[in-house]
């Protein structure tokens, strides 16, 4: 079975503000007054309460709760301005972006899950998809936890992945895409440049995966990969898939992903070549992952079982690396009368420099241990 993939356009039209109110009432209209006929907008006024209670039950996320209720209320004012029903929607906008704000003061995602809690969540709902075919929001959600606890997780490209047919001319505003082999196989193709060097990654998913993606094609026929729930043929928006993602408990995002893949890749594979080709999948560096490893490997306990009859061994915890204060002395700023000043010999000189140094390193371990892992990982990939 091949998809092909339909024409993208280089540039998308920009809709004023009233455009976009009038095509959300498109929208409301289609969904749940179909037959309704209309030349103007003010059929809202009369059936704005079933057009909220539809809004409330359609969406979840709070941006399009934000967004189609003060649609709704903008319509309204436009044809009675400062009405109490207009006023009422406008309060109801209030609270939603009032929910947002708290929400974008508090951490967007934790930053560890647990791997194996992560696939039971996509599987979760991706069986809740299989259940209820028609629905594309279960499907495009799960799919989405599912191609990033089962293929090493990228960052937005994921979400931007037109399916091409193999072989096939790809147009030069496409850097990244998917296709089906002849064999089945779901392949994942990612521009990176580095260095002005430019690199065209073709990693191919698992068997389970390639699986997993034809039967969400099945149930849902699209132009990408994660396709918008909405409209098969445009991709979906960061925004609005990071949002439903962050909604779940716990709250998943693009570093619980990278994290959680890291963490459960590394109890498993130990070679640096492992390493390294995992790190160019997800589009970074060694030293990265290696960070993140040091960072959340004591929390892996959380997917061991325990064994049974002996007490299970206490974890060490990582210790915090913190930078200590060194007092260091003022160097020229020194109120010294220049005609008491004594002349240093050269060993002097040689040991107060020592002395500088030591402060220096003492004060900045951190930062220079990281430099040493960088060098050392240069010249170790230098060497393959």
């Amino acid at each position: 079975m091949v998809y092909k993939m339909t024409t993208l356009k280089k540039t998308t039209k920009k809709y004023t503000t009233d455009e976009q109110y009038n095509m959300k009432a498109d929208l409301w209209a289609k969904r749940i007054f179909p037959e309704m006929k209309y030349t103007d907008y003010k059929w809202v006024i009369e059936k704005a309460g079933e057009i909220y209670k539809h809004i409330t039950a359609y969406f979840t996320a709070n941006e399009s709760l934000r967004a189609h209720t003060n649609a709704l209320a903008m319509l309204i004012n436009r044809y009675e301005p400062d009405s109490e029903l207009a006023n009422k929607y406008k309060v109801q906008t209030q609270k939603y972006r009032k929910t947002i704000e708290n929400k974008k003061g508090e951490q967007d995602d934790v930053s560890y899950v647990p791997h194996n809690t992560i696939l039971k969540m996509g599987n979760d709902i991706f069986q809740k998809a299989i259940r209820d075919p028609k629905n594309a929001k279960l499907n495009m959600v799960g799919m989405a936890i599912l191609l990033n606890v089962l293929h090493p997780p990228m960052r937005k490209q994921i979400y931007d992945l037109p399916i091409v047919k193999e072989g096939s001319n790809i147009p030069e505003n496409i850097e990244n895409y998917t296709f089906r082999d002849t064999n089945g196989m779901w392949h994942i193709v990612v521009k990176q440049t580095q260095k002005k060097r430019i690199n065209m990654n073709d990693d191919m998913v698992s068997a389970d995966l390639s699986k997993i993606i034809d039967h969400s094609m099945k149930m849902y026929p699209r132009a990408y990969l994660i396709s918008s729930w909405m409209t098969p043929n445009i991709n979906i928006s960061e925004g609005t898939i990071g949002q439903n993602l962050r909604d779940l408990e716990p709250a998943l995002g693009t570093n619980v992903f990278r994290h959680s893949y890291v963490i459960n890749f590394y109890e498993h594979k130990k070679t640096y070549n492992e390493r390294a080709n995992l790190a160019r999948m997800m589009l970074h560096g060694v030293y990265c992952a290696d960070m993140w490893y040091d960072t959340f490997k004591g929390n892996v306990v959380e997917e061991q079982k325990e064994p049974t009859g002996t007490p299970p061994k206490p974890t060490k915890p990582v210790p915090e690396q913190k930078e200590e204060k060194v007092d260091v002395p003022v160097e020229v700023e020194v109120i010294i009368e220049r005609p008491k000043r004594k002349t240093q010999t050269e060993e002097e000189k040689k040991a107060k420099n020592r002395e500088l140094k030591k402060i220096y390193r003492e004060k900045n371990k951190v930062m220079l241990a990281k430099k040493r892992m960088e060098i050392y990982y240069k010249k170790k990939q230098e060497k393959k």
